[in-house]
């Protein structure tokens, strides 16, 4: 699965947790990104690992411009787009964008 993401794409696993990193700088970097969601999903589904997709979200961070990011899986012949949070919170630690809080 590693070996087929753009070297510019970071997936970090924690026990059964994964969080997917990439620096969006023009709108490649936005379809590299989905690639690799779809590749993260069809992995999981060839190893039968079944993705919880309720709790697939998408969060943001920036400094001056944003784009309009949409990211989607594919499950059962659907497309369930993303949620975008303005934060999450991950093991205990919540993550936002510098001065939201």
């Amino acid at each position: 699965m590693c070996a087929s993401q753009d070297a510019n794409t970071r997936i970090f696993l924690y026990a059964d947790d994964a969080k997917i990193y990439k620096v969006i700088n023009q709108l490649s970097d936005q379809a590299d990104l989905q690639v690799t969601l779809n590749t993260v999903k069809n992995w999981s589904d060839e190893w039968l690992l079944q993705l919880n997709i309720d709790k697939c979200k998408m969060v943001s961070y920036y400094r001056k411009k944003s784009f309009d990011t949409q990211y989607h899986i594919l499950h059962d012949d659907k497309i369930n787009i993303l949620e975008k949070l303005d934060s999450i919170n991950d093991l205990g630690v919540e993550l936002g964008r510098f001065g939201d809080r």
